[in-house]
């Protein structure tokens, strides 16, 4: 007579403990929630059941309370922002005249030659900004120009040009009084002086004044001083030149 098959639970347990093992446990853990299920329908409440619990997110209106916030914060910044980038534009100008005219001196005395800089004024629109040009002479002298020494070339040759980065800085060269020179131009020398144009040398230095349109009062400007005897020199903002200037 045929043995019919031993069931299928009893044929799982013969294959080792850790199977045993993993099905008492799943069969008790059956066992306690069929009896609290059991115990919950004969007190009359409602079985609970196990809910997985929704990821939390933002809300509409919590996401616009955080806009409304930024934007009141962001009012409150731009005002004395703006006021600050604007000294600091100013502060970039200063210093690009200052290195502008250091280069300037640098080229006469190592090429022997006058090296004039002339401040430039646009009239065309689309470049309307004040800027400096640096030109070499074609020539050794610069009081009486003799022959050329390029005679296909004109006496003053562009060498290079200082753009400011924004049309609200001007650049003015302002003379003392009395000053021989024109007054938006100097001349370096190949000693790296000044160029005189009379016996005076006491009216020869010249203050290149970089002004900002958007700001007002003494923080408004910063001098640069190209004094006759080669040194240039820069001062704070709205400071006279001569109060403990920074000198290179």
């Amino acid at each position: 007579m045929k043995q019919s098959p031993a069931p299928l639970y009893y044929r799982l347990l013969r294959r080792g403990p850790p199977l045993r093992s993993a099905l008492r446990a799943k069969n008790a853990e059956s066992r306690r929630e069929s009896t609290n299920f059991d115990e919950a329908s004969k007190a009359g409440k409602r079985p609970c059941r196990r809910r997985t619990r929704a990821k939390a997110a933002f809300t509409l209106l919590e996401l616009m309370i955080v806009v409304v916030i930024l934007g009141i914060i962001t009012a409150i910044a731009v005002p004395s922002f703006v006021p600050m980038l604007h000294r600091s534009q100013l502060q970039a100008a200063t210093e690009s005249v200052a290195s502008f005219l250091g280069k300037a001196r640098v080229r006469a005395t190592s090429e022997r030659r006058c090296v004039k800089v002339v401040v430039v004024t646009a009239t065309n629109t689309e470049t309307a900004m004040t800027h400096l040009q640096m030109q070499r002479y074609n020539t050794f002298d610069c009081e009486n120009p003799g022959p050329l020494i390029d005679s296909g070339a004109s006496l003053y040759g562009v060498v290079d040009n200082l753009y400011i980065e924004t049309e609200r800085v001007t650049v003015e060269m302002r003379r003392p009084a009395g000053a021989a020179l024109g007054t938006q131009e100097l001349i370096y020398r190949s000693s790296g002086w000044l160029h005189s144009a009379d016996a005076t040398t006491t009216d020869d230095d010249v203050e290149i004044r970089v002004t900002h349109a958007r700001l007002s009062g003494v923080q408004a400007f910063r001098p640069v001083l190209a004094d006759a005897h080669g040194p240039i020199c820069v001062n704070e903002p709205g400071v006279s030149l001569g109060s403990n200037p920074s000198c290179f």
